[in-house]
């Protein structure tokens, strides 16, 4: 019986750790580099537009007069937006990377209509100023941690002396 143990365990352990990396993975969520943005369009007199296809043209400006443009995105042809009752929702990004745009400063968001069949613009107003989502403050720290935590060393800077990280690192 001992011999059938001792032969087994090996085995067993095995098995197990075969069982736990094929069902269990670590979670890893991906960063959606879009924006997700809704809105309701409306004629003059408040009532909904008629259901449709809709050009739509998305900018975001650097001031509330769009004077200074840092993205844009038109929607026209294939990559009309439908609205239904009047309501939209589009992914912000989908067709033109919002990659390059620095939100570490006021961004405002500039929509303009251009009805259904070849685009005659008319810009929305007020432009709206881009708030943060819950995340975004968490994404600003490190474990709790602030940017002001940390050191930063400018570009081609150089440091000398003996560096001490806790008790895990140590540079001289």
């Amino acid at each position: 019986m001992r011999r059938f143990l001792v032969g087994t365990l090996p085995v067993v352990l095995l098995m197990t750790t075969m069982f736990t990396l094929t069902f269990f993975r670590a979670a890893n969520a991906d960063f959606n580099e879009q924006i997700n943005y809704q809105g309701k369009l409306t004629d003059t007199s408040n009532s909904a537009v008629p259901d449709g296809n809709y050009n739509l043209q998305f900018q975001l400006c650097a001031d509330s007069g769009c004077s200074s443009v840092l993205w844009t995105e038109t929607r026209t042809s294939t990559n009309k937006v439908a609205v239904t009752n009047g309501l939209f929702s589009v992914l912000l990004g989908s067709v033109n990377s919002l990659s390059s745009v620095d939100f570490s400063q006021s961004v405002y968001l500039e929509v303009s209509v251009g009805g259904t069949g070849s685009p005659s613009w008319e810009t929305l107003l007020p432009r709206k100023l881009l708030g943060a989502v819950p995340s975004a403050f968490e994404a600003k720290k490190l474990n709790g941690k602030t940017v002001d935590d940390f050191a930063q060393l400018l570009e081609n800077e150089n440091i000398s002396g003996a560096w001490n990280f806790g008790n895990n690192l140590s540079i001289t």
